[in-house]
């Protein structure tokens, strides 16, 4: 036993003479043996080291070994506090998952803290979907108590699943949606949709109808992040459906980047004036900082007054810090009313300053319009100069508050 214990102590003698890039793999590999010929003395050997990533790598290194051997001993090293490290309950079930995945769902099961058994369940977890072993761990998650265990397992599973067998992991879904709860199904679905949205999207037919609103917008927003134009084309079918106009607001904003002229068509089909104006406003900021006039005709043509008037105002808010004379002369001609008023104020707040153009505060539509434009330039510049925002309050407010 001796010479045993002194040949793992030699070989890490030798590690530390190596170039540095072999060093690390080889002082786990070192480790690793020595704690499948004695557990304690590597644990000693790892729990010595000085705090930082190298201690917790050996320390993980030897819990894996160590739970080959004896995993109820791993386990009951693990959890005490004299000897914890981040995460090694988790590494040690994981490695008891390899040989016996019932005893490590098992133990995992007996750990008494609910964030202690989280993280156990998704160590466990990552192992099986590594391993092409989802569909076991599907089943077993149905099993658990609805803690917090249930949905962080979930979590880990919809993502790693979903980027290895996309069908499968849908059709585990669908027949057991009904044992989920509504936060279960957020978590699991979460990750199809973002490793997988093409697959996600192909399969919509076969979501329940009451829950196709929330997939059809979360579809479009991760298709779109991928393949705008291919997002575009598949949302079109659901035109006038529920969740289809927060859905195409999503693939708008990413639209305005590669194909204005779509995003266009995108932002009109939203019926919703409080979605078309968001969407609107996006996809014009965006646009405004490729082709401001392009973009300020564009939001000028909106039918929607609300979208209309958000658009215009970041446009000219975009434009005016790019090329302030050509904004202005813009903004200046435009015809009077809300859009205009948006306009002239995102104009001097991007040029605030303790004197004021006077011929764009003329142009406001009314007095009170005015008012608000300046208390907006007002909250800006305050910060950067109380003294000029001061001066604005005395030379242009009446009515400060």
């Amino acid at each position: 036993a001796d010479i045993a214990v002194a040949a793992p102590l030699m070989l890490l003698e030798s590690v530390e003479r190596l170039p540095a890039p072999d060093r690390a793999n080889a002082r786990m590999h070192a480790l690793n043996r020595w704690a499948k010929i004695d557990s304690q003395a590597a644990l000693a050997y790892a729990a010595a080291l000085p705090r930082g990533e190298q201690r917790r790598q050996a320390m993980n290194t030897v819990a894996r070994a160590y739970a080959r051997v004896d995993p109820e001993g791993a386990l009951n090293w693990a959890a005490n506090p004299s000897a914890r490290s981040p995460g090694l309950v988790a590494t040690v079930l994981s490695s008891i998952a390899v040989k016996d995945t019932a005893l490590a769902f098992q133990l995992a099961d007996e750990l008494e803290s609910p964030e202690e058994r989280a993280g156990a369940l998704q160590g466990i977890a990552v192992h099986l979907a590594s391993n092409g072993r989802s569909e076991l761990l599907a089943d077993r998650v149905l099993t658990l108590g609805n803690d917090g265990s249930r949905s962080a397992t979930l979590s880990v599973l919809g993502s790693m699943w979903a980027s290895q067998e996309p069908q499968a992991a849908l059709d585990w879904y669908l027949a057991n949606q009904a044992s989920l709860d509504p936060a279960e199904v957020r978590q699991f679905t979460e990750g199809l949709i973002r490793e997988n949205p093409q697959t996600a999207a192909r399969l919509l037919d076969r979501v329940p109808a009451e829950q196709r609103p929330q997939w059809l917008s979360r579809v479009a927003a991760s298709y779109a992040r991928r393949d705008t134009a291919a997002a575009q084309a598949w949302l079109s079918r659901f035109r006038g459906e529920p969740g289809y106009d927060q859905a195409a607001a999503s693939v708008a904003f990413q639209r305005a980047r590669d194909d204005p002229a779509e995003m266009i068509n995108l932002v009109e089909s939203i019926e919703d004036p409080q979605l078309a104006g968001q969407a609107a406003a996006r996809a014009a900021r965006t646009w405004a900082r490729s082709d401001p006039a392009k973009a300020a005709a564009w939001s000028m043509g909106l039918e929607q007054e609300s979208a209309r008037s958000t658009a215009v105002a970041q446009v000219a808010r975009g434009w005016s810090q790019r090329d302030p004379a050509a904004a202005r002369s813009w903004i200046l001609g435009l015809d009077g009313g809300l859009a205009r008023d948006g306009a002239l104020t995102s104009y001097l707040e991007a040029s605030a300053e303790a004197s004021l153009d006077a011929a764009v505060l003329s142009a406001y539509s009314s007095d009170t319009a005015r008012q608000l434009g300046v208390q907006q330039v007002v909250f800006r510049l305050a910060h950067r100069d109380p003294e000029a925002a001061r001066s604005l309050i005395e030379e242009h407010l009446t009515d400060p508050t």
